[in-house]
């Protein structure tokens, strides 16, 4: 199976979220999954290498979803054999000075950054919370704005940065389940704010705005994956299934060694 056909959304494709299948496994069983999983992350791991080693490329991961979407979870399942003492990798994330950026732009050569929301929080975040009044709901504000960031990522590509975006779509019912359960393990309180009820009440808001910003701004160059994410355990699959097909399509090559070292004699 192809998941990065099956998964992404086309440029100029209409979005109805509604109509996606959050619950959506693609035949797929968790013990399988699993397995297949841990080989992806072991083969992401060598392609950073190659990646890190050709550095001609870098490799920016947008993640995005409705809170509770499992951003983090995805960071760490798919990425954590990402090497982190390779200069220049971390993650971004928008909403805590605990995860501010502490590293290099993500077009670096050899880079791999995964970042959380902030990439598109300006036309998603700030509109779906209801500080976008009338004027500022119209296409005149708005569109100006996805050409900006498609324009960004038009020059990132064009310096060889490879991008790829995923939406992790879930369900209103699950993420009641997961904000619940937040409240009922201490060891997950601190992950609970009120500001997350707030934004649930504007559910269908923050549907509408995903839905435009992903349609505007799904290119060739930085297409959007809308993955289905009730299933934890499927949202981790697919995002490494795409990673892989992606990565493994570039011809990644080996510097030359700076000497001959066949005239080289370790004693």
């Amino acid at each position: 199976m192809n998941f990065t056909k099956r998964y992404q959304l086309k440029p100029g494709r209409s979005l109805n979220l509604a109509k996606w299948d959050a619950d959506d496994t693609a035949g797929w069983e968790k013990p399988a999954a699993q397995q297949k999983l841990a080989a992806n992350t072991a083969q992401i791991a060598e392609l950073q290498y190659r990646l890190y080693a050709d550095a001609r490329r870098s490799l920016l991961v947008v993640l995005q979803g409705m809170d509770a979407s499992g951003k983090d979870g995805t960071v760490r399942h798919v990425f954590g054999p990402v090497n982190p003492r390779l200069p220049g990798d971390g993650v971004q994330s928008a909403h805590s000075a605990r995860t501010r950026p502490r590293f290099s732009l993500a077009g670096a050569p050899g880079r791999t950054r995964p970042r959380r929301d902030r990439h598109f929080q300006p036309v998603t975040l700030r509109r779906r919370a209801g500080r976008a009044r009338q004027q500022t709901r119209s296409p005149a504000v708005w569109q100006p704005r996805y050409d900006r960031i498609n324009e960004f990522e038009q020059l990132l590509a064009d310096s060889g940065t490879v991008i790829l975006k995923f939406f992790l779509h879930i369900s209103k019912a699950e993420q009641k389940e997961r904000l619940q359960a937040r409240l009922d393990d201490p060891q997950k309180n601190w992950k609970f704010e009120l500001a997350d009820l707030d934004m649930r009440a504007k559910w269908d808001q923050f549907q509408r705005a995903y839905e435009d910003a992903l349609q505007k701004c799904s290119t060739a160059h930085g297409p959007w994956f809308v993955i289905p994410a009730n299933k934890k355990w499927f949202r981790n699959l697919a995002v490494s299934e795409i990673v892989v097909e992606t990565l493994s399509r570039i011809p990644f090559r080996f510097p030359r060694p700076k000497i001959d070292l066949s005239k080289v004699r370790i004693r």
